[in-house]
């Protein structure tokens, strides 16, 4: 892939970042007081945007002399992913609430999330290299 390809890319991804990131907004602005109700579905919005804002970080770390930065933007990026999915199952408006309230419940219950992903796609999710860590 060429240079320019890569820019072209590059800027196309961050207009979709742009669109989802404005409609998590107007949802939380609309239907969660501006975020400020602290609902389930604040949660999920606010952890959506911060995913967003790390998605972004990590376009400008793919150049090679910043690879090492990479990793843990994206690491944090996909923490960030797993609690959000978590938040989107049903049984999750408790854990929501405590991480809300900046108890110490920000991790995501992975058994949980690979339950969904195989019963949604009927396979395992794949995760367990990212978990080994």
């Amino acid at each position: 892939m060429t240079t320019e390809n890569t820019k072209d890319l590059l800027e196309g991804i961050g207009c979709c970042l742009d669109e989802l990131e404005q409609e998590y907004l107007k949802i939380g602005i609309d239907h969660c007081k501006g975020l400020e109700d602290h609902s389930q579905l604040s949660a999920f919005l606010m952890l959506g945007i911060r995913s967003i804002c790390l998605l972004r970080g990590m376009i400008h770390l793919c150049d090679p002399q910043f690879l090492d930065s990479y990793d843990s933007v994206r690491r944090s990026f996909i923490e960030s992913w797993q609690l959000q999915f978590e938040f989107k199952l049903r049984d999750s408006t408790a854990k929501a609430q405590k991480w809300l309230e900046r108890q110490p419940e920000w991790q995501a219950d992975r058994k949980k999330l690979e339950t969904a992903i195989k019963k949604l796609h009927g396979e395992e999710a794949g995760f367990t290299r990212e978990w080994a860590v």
